[in-house]
């Protein structure tokens, strides 16, 4: 696999702003920053808590029901983020920076550290510090259960990864995508494999 860039999010154009920014150390900044760490620590619970719930019971058919409802809110959130871009992305690499830009700066706050790809359908995307089971890692949520060798019980990785695969869909895309972590939670790779069309050989 070989590194491919990633520029930073799409921002707005400061020309077609009409109001200023508030400086930092402001009450009004202090003030949405703190919301923001609201709102992303709230997510973060809510989807502890759902893992939680679908996995009370054992069995596939509980964390299907979670795969399903991820892939419908990553395709719904990916159609609705993308909404105005034109034109259309041109091929699957842009597609997957898109995803590592936009789509994780929306979920998780924050873009995707690095992705690689073989230039054949298989791309690499490395979180280093994994929003959703970081506090796992922690064990801030408290209970948690870890898999031999120290890695996170797999339960809280079906759901970003049936996200990102319906962000994936939105565009058209059709893919498999697996997440793993090594290190308690805090790095997570998810890797995207786009299988070959009928026809299009190797």
């Amino acid at each position: 696999l070989t590194a491919s860039t990633l520029e930073k999010p799409n921002q707005p154009n400061s020309k077609n702003m009409t109001t200023q920014p508030d400086p930092p150390g402001s009450a009004s900044a202090s003030a949405s920053t703190s919301a923001r760490s609201l709102t992303a620590s709230t997510t973060e619970y809510l989807v502890a808590e759902m893992v939680r719930h679908y996995r009370s019971t054992p069995g596939a058919q509980d964390m299907d029901t979670l795969r399903d409802l991820g892939e419908r809110v990553g395709k719904a959130l990916a159609e609705r983020l993308s909404t105005d871009r034109k034109p259309p992305l041109p091929s699957q690499l842009d597609v997957v920076k898109w995803i590592c830009k936009d789509f994780w700066t929306a979920v998780f706050q924050k873009s995707v550290d690095n992705l690689k790809t073989n230039h054949k359908g298989t791309f690499l995307l490395r979180d280093t510090s994994f929003r959703w089971t970081r506090r796992v890692s922690q064990n801030v949520y408290g209970g948690v259960e870890r898999m031999p060798g120290g890695t996170t019980c797999i339960e809280y990785l079906v759901l970003p990864e049936a996200m990102v695969k319906g962000a994936l869909r939105a565009f058209g895309v059709e893919a498999t995508v697996q997440a793993e972590t090594s290190t308690l939670g805090a790095q997570v790779d998810f890797t995207i494999v786009v299988p070959p069309q009928t026809g299009d050989g190797e």
